[in-house]
């Protein structure tokens, strides 16, 4: 959870929650800023601050677990739900075809890792 508000901080200021605009800075300087400092929010939109802020809680056991995330996504008009429900049509027929190719791929090889022979996808 720690992780994935790290990134959302990320894409909606371009910096991450715990770096100062501008400052270069150190590892060390950077975990000892996300162990014992609040993060820096701003920029960040203030519909997403109090989602953000329970997921960069200092303590693991005081973070939301996965399981509320998409309830709180949907309340602010997320869309969530199971990944075939979301992809696009078009994108889905394309990851269908490709995981079809690498099975296709997978079937030729012997144990070894040889190629028994070649898959007809590779032909074009």
């Amino acid at each position: 959870m720690f992780s994935l508000a790290a990134v959302l901080v990320y894409a909606a200021t371009g910096r991450g929650p715990f770096p100062r605009p501008t400052e270069e800075f150190s590892p060390a300087v950077m975990l000892y800023r996300i162990v014992h400092q609040e993060p820096n929010l701003d920029g960040v939109p203030a519909a997403l601050i109090p989602f953000l802020r329970s997921r960069l809680a200092k303590n693991p056991e005081q973070r939301p677990t996965p399981g509320t995330v998409s309830v709180l996504l949907e309340r602010l008009g997320g869309r969530c739900g199971t990944w075939p429900q979301l992809l696009p049509e078009a994108l889905e027929k394309d990851l269908n075809v490709r995981e079809e190719e690498a099975h296709a791929l997978i079937s030729t090889l012997d144990g070894d890792g040889r190629h028994v022979r070649r898959a007809a996808f590779l032909r074009r």
